[in-house]
């Protein structure tokens, strides 16, 4: 997740200076904002604000300086609430999955995660917490 101030500027500089990008950040860029958008900021190295790099989809969210580390914070407080061991998963399936081609690898890394959260202490509470509508 990327959070922006207001005031953030992002770009891709490279052509600016005679350099092509580095650090895979060209395979990076793609996933995260597509083809043209990503073709667009290494070609032309346009600066762009924080709201344009949110419209592209560089920027999850957009806020006020002042308010940029309590909403840091605050979404960290949302994630850290959930269960550990899940959001590892989670994260890592994020990971391997991302550029992953093949659907069958996708969903077999997702059913080998799935049944261990089934079989997970988390998962029993979370229900039981369900079921008695309170918080886990």
């Amino acid at each position: 997740m990327i959070l922006a101030s207001e005031r953030a500027r992002f770009g891709m500089l490279f052509i600016k200076v005679g350099l092509v990008p580095e650090l895979a950040s060209t395979h990076l860029l793609v996933q995260r904002v597509g083809i043209g958008h990503a073709g667009e900021m290494c070609l032309t190295g346009r600066i762009y604000d924080a709201n344009e790099a949110a419209a592209v989809g560089l920027a999850d969210h957009v806020v006020a300086p002042d308010d940029l580390m309590p909403h840091a914070v605050a979404l960290g407080e949302e994630i850290a609430a959930n269960p550990g061991p899940q959001l590892r998963m989670i994260k890592s399936l994020l990971t391997e999955n991302a550029s992953e081609t093949d659907l069958d690898a996708v969903q077999r890394r997702e059913s080998e995660l799935l049944r261990e959260c089934w079989r997970s202490p988390e998962h029993r509470e979370a229900v039981q917490a369900f079921l008695a509508r309170s918080a886990p």
